[in-house]
């Protein structure tokens, strides 16, 4: 019988945009990648996340990093895997504000709960018109369209 105290040794790795061909079957955009940094997570030989962290392009903001695609496989969900494989990957970035954007409700409360995550907007996102907005410029089906989601900042220590 294991020990309930036992510590998982995982470990984390920057991997190539090929990675993604596994975890996108895990995210409903499961299309494309951004261009950016890709990380994976693993314990011992097992697969257990994917995260992608890509620069945040603002006319005056140029020290915003999001992350984006971030996956954890269902059998290491809801143990705060996540989260931490988030932390973990942002301290990478010391000189840069690491964001996130969900509109995954568990994921949202959890985030509120974690003193290390700042919730900087929580509402709904609108339709809007074709005015150039980033969510007229993609696929209705394909975004956070008429979530409510909420804007996270990592608090680096």
């Amino acid at each position: 019988e294991k020990n309930r105290n036992e510590r998982l040794e995982f470990s984390i790795s920057r991997v190539s945009n090929k990675r993604w061909e596994f975890y996108k079957k895990y995210h409903y955009l499961n299309e494309t990648i951004p261009t950016g940094h890709y990380y994976e997570l693993k314990l011992k030989d097992k697969n257990v996340g994917f995260i992608c962290i890509r620069r945040f392009t603002h006319p005056i903001a140029k020290d915003i990093m999001m992350i984006s695609r971030l996956v954890i496989v269902p059998e290491f969900q809801g143990f705060g895997s996540g989260i931490k494989f988030m932390e973990e990957s942002s301290n990478l970035y010391k000189c840069q504000r690491i964001r996130i954007i969900t509109s995954l409700k568990p994921f949202i409360i959890s985030l509120k709960k974690n003193k290390n995550w700042k919730c900087m907007r929580f509402d709904r996102v609108s339709g809007g018109s074709n005015s150039g907005t980033i969510h007229s410029i993609y696929k209705k089906e394909s975004t956070s369209h008429n979530r409510i989601t909420a804007t996270f900042e990592y608090q680096i220590k």
